[in-house]
């Protein structure tokens, strides 16, 4: 799903230098490249808010790609969330937001020649008394 994302973006981007190369007089490219313009600057400026999480982590949106994973632990939910949170703050990720009572975490990264950032969402759950 990942590289989908990408070919389509890339895709996209081809198709509106191909026409603005063939048809320089014609509007039609600022119908279609102001749509990706306005989605690009949206997710610059909202993408370290928790609250757009679901459309950051959404299938639907090409413009950003996501990768899920999980792992299971012999740790409580508890412990788990105060060392995650212990490790985070003593490397190069900025947390962002941070909820005990949900055990949630948000981390992002910052933008480079290799990376517009990452955002990086995390969920502790414990499903069984010692194992998260």
């Amino acid at each position: 799903m990942k590289t989908s994302k990408h070919l389509l973006a890339l895709s996209a981007m081809g198709l509106i230098l191909f026409l603005n190369i063939k048809y320089p007089q014609h509007h039609l490219l600022l119908i279609i490249a102001f749509p990706l313009l306005l989605g690009f600057c949206f997710n610059l400026a909202f993408r370290k808010r928790i609250y757009f999480k679901p459309y950051f982590m959404s299938n639907w949106n090409f413009l950003t790609a996501t990768h899920k994973s999980s792992s299971e632990t012999n740790i409580s939910s508890g412990l788990m969330f105060e060392k995650m949170l212990e490790v985070l703050v003593g490397s190069n990720y900025k947390v962002q937001y941070s909820d005990k009572d949900k055990k949630e975490i948000f981390v992002t990264t910052t933008m480079s020649f290799k990376s517009w950032g990452e955002n990086i969402y995390i969920d502790i759950e414990e499903r069984e008394p010692g194992k998260t």
